[in-house]
């Protein structure tokens, strides 16, 4: 019966983990176009690179908000957290490379490429605060 009990809490773990993003990342379900995303963070939403420096504070945390901290914060221990500026540079290269392969995030809504071309103009550029 302990067995039968232990899997049934891990197939809520795990449909907990795979189903929790997707309301969280963005309950009223809009999804800005590259333009309005582009006046918000100080990128140029065109994917032709940045009209200066991608920082962390305009550019990077509304992204990281909008579909990665509803799951990754310490609230919800699912790591990496990515809910502050030096958890954020300590895991760009990996949060970037999750995004391109398309493994990140699991609820659907994925970055625009704009949105994912700032995140590796941060990373290129340093991950300026």
């Amino acid at each position: 019966m302990l067995r039968f009990s232990q899997a049934i809490v891990a197939g809520v773990m795990a449909s907990t983990f795979l189903f929790a993003c997707g309301d969280k990342i963005n309950p009223k379900g809009d999804q800005p176009t590259d333009s309005a995303v582009a006046g918000s963070t100080g990128f140029d939403g065109g994917g032709g690179g940045t009209d200066g420096p991608v920082t962390y504070t305009q550019a990077i945390k509304p992204i990281l908000d909008k579909y990665c901290t509803g799951c990754h914060s310490p609230a919800l221990a699912i790591p990496p957290a990515l809910d502050t500026y030096n958890d954020a540079k300590a895991n760009a290269s990996a949060a970037h490379d999750a995004i391109e392969a398309g493994t990140m995030p699991p609820s659907g809504k994925a970055p625009t490429a704009a949105e994912t071309q700032a995140l590796q103009d941060w990373i290129t550029q340093g991950t300026p605060q």
